[in-house]
């Protein structure tokens, strides 16, 4: 019995005393983890020039070999896995960036985002874009909505007429920040309407839906672009 407990002494001994290999391990991981990224490649670069390279390998000890080896694998993933993270926090940063900047957020509603082609009294066809989004103010301040216009796709013609209209604070008239007034009160989510005329066809049949990007102005300059399918509707040759 005391030897039992004699022996469990000395394991519990060794276990808060680490072997000089572990300790040199763990110093030399804590070292190594603050290291610049160059100085990762550069002991990498370094031990593959040692084996790779024919003139040098010769002259190395066959028995050294291994741990060059074991020296590559374990820089050149310490390399990689650095920039991981240092790839990580430049997007992350990047998005933080990018999301203080915008003021307002559109969610578009499918079911309500459509477009058609109508031949006109000229034997013109003039494309109709309508979308409808939801608008949420991210910011302080109202937002007035002035104009929208489309990205993608390239519909080759003059733009007949581009409105954005946002339905009033109070009400469920849809009005313009430029002729009504109608702006987005801080925090508040509003419904919003985009009606565009080109006079001009895209490459798509009637029927098939087309992916739309808008971009989207508010009063201070500030322009979004948020994407929306817009579902085709087949209309016959009437003029308009």
């Amino acid at each position: 019995m005391q030897s039992q407990w004699e022996n469990r002494q000395d394991e519990l001994i060794t276990e808060m005393n680490p072997t000089p290999i572990s300790d040199g391990l763990a110093k030399f991981l804590s070292i190594v983890k603050d290291l610049p990224v160059w100085i990762l490649m550069a002991f990498a670069a370094a031990a593959s020039i040692l084996l790779f390279s024919p003139q040098i390998k010769g002259e190395i000890p066959k028995d050294s070999i291994p741990w060059i080896i074991i020296f590559l694998v374990v820089f050149g993933m310490l390399s990689l896995f650095r920039w991981i993270d240092i790839l990580t926090r430049f997007l992350l940063k990047y998005r933080s960036e990018r999301d203080a900047h915008k003021t307002f957020h559109m969610t578009p509603a499918p079911q309500h985002c459509l477009w058609s082609v109508a031949k006109q009294r000229d034997s013109s066809l003039v494309t109709q874009i309508v979308a409808h989004f939801s608008v949420k103010n991210r910011s302080l301040d109202p937002i007035g909505l002035m104009q929208a216009r489309v990205i993608k796709p390239k519909i080759r013609g003059k733009i007949i007429h581009d409105m954005i209209i946002v339905r009033e604070q109070h009400g469920r008239m849809y009005g313009s920040a430029e002729v009504s007034g109608c702006r987005i009160a801080p925090g508040a989510l509003s419904p919003a309407q985009i009606l565009i005329l080109i006079r001009g066809v895209p490459r798509l049949r009637e029927d098939q839906d087309m992916s739309v990007v808008f971009e989207i102005s508010d009063e201070d300059g500030r322009k979004q672009r948020v994407k929306a399918v817009c579902q085709g509707i087949q209309n016959s040759d009437t003029s308009t």
